[in-house]
């Protein structure tokens, strides 16, 4: 029996509690009286979990001077009236066993509302609106619910929401809660559900360490624990305790949890097993201790035998605002030698190095950047140094916005007034084939399988387009100077090779490999980029054709080499020719179209092959299957002159 509020305030403080109101979760920070107020009622000083939650921020409410308690987030508290405890204001109401038992006990055949949305949404599959009764037939339940309740045999647990804390007999008698002695003592839980190697306890009212230690230390199979939204303090460090509940842990999980790296270092010593750890949506800025994890420059070298993780292979720290790729380089580096699954998404990272990524990222395969701050190609094409790197996402990052410069005067001015503008040299490239031919090692991009086909076409079309761009760079070296003072500085800059080289190597460091693969595409004329009508039509041939048996049904390999192509033309007979001025920016799909009316052919019973450098002939013939129909015409570089060949299957 509790008899003064000293006693209460000690038990109180730090424990953690929900609104039955709105669901909202937080801690209890201050207990007592407020003087000033005209009364002698006791308040509770809540710090929630959801900051907007809050209006005050641990100030007296007369006297802003004065503090009661201290929170994380400005204006994330609340004062509400000791009064409301167990009716608004819910302290812990279950222990874990007796959570477990009333999910997974003593089901009756009618199953509960709740229950069946519950259990379809676990199963993938869709109900009807909220509150419309519908009865849904989950085929092979019976069996499952029969498994379940014998909680001897289950292994995977979900507890989420379901108000757990650890409840000692003080904090009991100040809750009016009352539970069989046993399922809080030694042995009990291991007595009843040995089995569980899955554990969710998220969104639940657990305080500290050791009380999910006093748990998972009779699970003596759990492998994988979540317990996302929860806030654990680890104060009195009992290494015996902590070394049982977590040492054959390898996935945890602790989302939304607030938890500083600082916590996690104190933590490693017991998680000798870990394999994945998720820490997304922590509002962590910075693993702190530079000492250790330098921010602004990347080691060389790490002692692997002092790595915090060593088993370490996923890790996703996703939604924060870390911001120093050099001090997450050192983390990884450090830390965590054997890493394959880096998450970075949703932070405020600006640029992306390759410096001793051999080292500090030798086994990472798969890396998520998307949504944060990254400006320069040379982050992306940095990419390319990772040695396994080959699953990269890397959407919405403001370098996709950028401006590369057309003309050697553009790059002066850009490199003296920074600018900025909306579009890039290949945004006629579309976005995803300009990734994958900027990063050549990728398999997936974006969360695209990349097939061999679709890096050879990215990486051809892309070649086009730059060494188009690199042709008007050259062209604008003997061009005017476009604005006062830009001749003076051009003159003044590197010669013009140099600078163009340079140039390449910013923007597109990859082109003199394509080169030495594809070979140098040939510059277009200017009439290829005018906006006149008459240099936007080509004309082609759609020739209607028998090919030989040995042909029938045979599939060109991308773009097939001038000798073969001639020799296919040898062998075709020509039924029917019509001559027809196509534009460009026709689509594919709309051809096919125009070609099945114009030659009288069932529309989806041939294929089409094209014929390019007809009129220039020898090493300039090309065949190749046209099979791209959202690409417009001119993605194949037709010229007048160009056939379609219609193949009847």
């Amino acid at each position: 029996m509790l008899n003064t509020t000293e006693e209460v305030t000690h038990i109180l403080i730090g424990t953690r509690i929900e609104s039955s109101d709105d669901s909202h979760r937080g801690t209890i920070r201050f207990y007592g009286t407020i003087s000033g107020t005209g009364s002698d009622a006791e308040w509770l000083g809540i710090e929630w979990d959801v900051p907007t939650r809050g209006k005050h921020s641990g100030q007296h409410p007369k006297d802003s001077s004065k503090w009661l308690f201290r929170v994380a987030v400005e204006g994330s508290a609340s004062f509400v009236k000791a009064a409301t405890l167990n009716a608004k204001i819910l302290l812990p109401q279950s222990t874990f066993l007796s959570a477990l038992r009333v999910k997974y006990s003593n089901r009756s055949s009618k199953t509960r509302r709740s229950d069946q949305v519950e259990k379809v949404k676990s199963s993938g599959l869709r109900t009807r609106a909220v509150g419309e009764e519908v009865d849904v037939e989950l085929v092979g339940w019976d069996k499952t619910r029969k498994q379940q309740s014998e909680l001897e045999r289950i292994s995977i647990v979900g507890l989420a929401g379901m108000h757990i804390g650890w409840l000692d007999p003080a904090l009991m008698a100040i809750s009016c809660r009352t539970f069989a002695p046993s399922d809080q003592t030694h042995g009990s839980i291991s007595a009843v559900c040995p089995a569980i190697e899955d554990l969710d306890l998220s969104r639940n009212l657990f305080s500290n360490w050791h009380d999910i230690a006093r748990i998972t230390m009779e699970l003596k199979k759990l492998e994988s624990l979540r317990l996302n939204s929860n806030r654990l303090v680890l104060h009195d460090m009992n290494s015996n305790l902590l070394r049982a509940g977590f040492e054959g842990l390898k996935v945890l999980a602790l989302n939304s949890t607030n938890t500083p790296w600082s916590q996690m270092e104190q933590l490693a010593p017991y998680l000798p097993r870990l394999e994945a750890l998720y820490l997304g949506f922590n509002y962590m800025s910075s693993f702190g201790n530079h000492a250790k994890y330098s921010n602004t420059e990347i080691s060389t070298s790490y002692k692997v035998d002092d790595a915090l993780f060593p088993n370490l292979e996923t890790f996703h720290v996703e939604s924060n605002t870390l911001s120093s790729w050099s001090e997450i380089a050192n983390v990884v580096g450090r830390d965590m030698p054997r890493l394959k699954w880096l998450n970075l998404s949703d932070n405020k990272l600006l640029t992306l190095s390759a410096d001793a990524c051999d080292i500090a990222f030798a086994n990472l395969s798969i890396l998520n950047i998307s949504n944060n701050l990254i400006s320069k190609y040379g982050s992306i094409h940095a990419l390319n140094a990772f040695p396994k790197l080959a699953d990269i996402r890397v959407r919405n990052n403001p370098v996709f916005d950028s401006e590369i410069p057309t003309s050697l005067h553009q790059a002066i001015i850009q490199q003296n007034t920074r600018v900025n503008a909306a579009e890039s040299v290949t945004s006629h490239v579309s976005k995803s084939d300009d990734l994958i031919a900027r990063l050549g090692h990728g398999t997936r991009i974006n969360g695209h399988i990349v097939s061999a086909r679709d890096r050879s076409d990215a990486e051809m079309y892309y070649l086009v387009k730059v060494a188009h761009w690199v042709h008007a760079l050259k062209m604008s070296f003997d061009a005017p100077a476009a604005a006062p003072g830009i001749e003076a500085a051009s003159q003044s800059a590197t010669k013009a090779p140099e600078a163009i080289e340079l140039l390449i190597q910013e923007h597109h460091p990859r082109f003199q490999q394509l080169v030495a693969q594809y070979g140098m595409p040939e510059i277009a004329p200017v009439s290829a980029t005018s906006a006149a009508l008459k240099d936007r039509l080509r004309v082609l041939q759609f020739v209607l054709v028998e090919v030989a048996p040995e042909d029938k049904g045979a599939q060109t390999s991308n773009v097939t080499a001038s000798a073969v192509a001639q020799e296919y033309l040898v062998r075709v007979s020509r039924v029917k020719v019509v001559e027809k001025k196509v534009p460009i920016t026709m689509p594919m799909r709309a051809l096919r179209a125009l070609v099945a009316r114009v030659l009288n052919v069932p529309g989806r019973t041939f294929r089409m092959r094209g014929v390019l450098g007809v009129k220039k002939g020898g090493d300039n013939l090309m065949l190749l299957d046209l099979e791209e129909e959202m690409r417009d015409v001119a993605y194949y570089d037709f010229e007048s002159g160009d056939e379609i060949h219609v193949l009847c299957d």
